[in-house]
């Protein structure tokens, strides 16, 4: 849709929400803190857009997230270890360091491609 601009946290009031797809658009500036007050989320999709700034460790908040797409962005840091705690998250795919990602049980994808990574998978992530 070519969508331009950076996100409005006033998306953090849809408490209803359950999917959120904004990807291939032209977003920029960070990802708002207030995506956390999302119970029902369970898809995140911000793929393709110019997002910076680190990921949120609000996001670990989200008791239903299952799909994280977060891919083809400029976000810096590393990837917080609190997304440890999605305890429902299947499919993530981010730019990052997977040594961060600790226990994620449910995790049936990680799609850690077309990045610079350097280094291994670390034994913690028992996927």
């Amino acid at each position: 849709m070519q969508l331009h601009g950076t996100i409005p946290p006033h998306l953090g009031n849809l408490s209803f929400l359950v999917s959120l797809d904004i990807s291939n658009n032209k977003f920029h500036g960070n990802l708002p803190e207030e995506l956390a007050h999302l119970p029902r989320l369970k898809l995140i999709d911000v793929t393709s857009n110019n997002l910076t700034g680190v990921v949120p460790t609000s996001l670990s908040l989200l008791p239903n997230l299952q799909y994280m797409y977060l891919s083809i962005n400029q976000f810096s840091g590393e990837i917080p270890y609190s997304l440890s705690n999605l305890t429902k998250l299947e499919v993530l795919k981010i730019k990052g360091s997977p040594r961060e990602l600790g226990d994620l049980r449910y995790m049936t994808f990680l799609y850690l491609s077309l990045n610079q990574l350097t280094g291994c998978i670390y034994t913690t992530i028992n996927i």
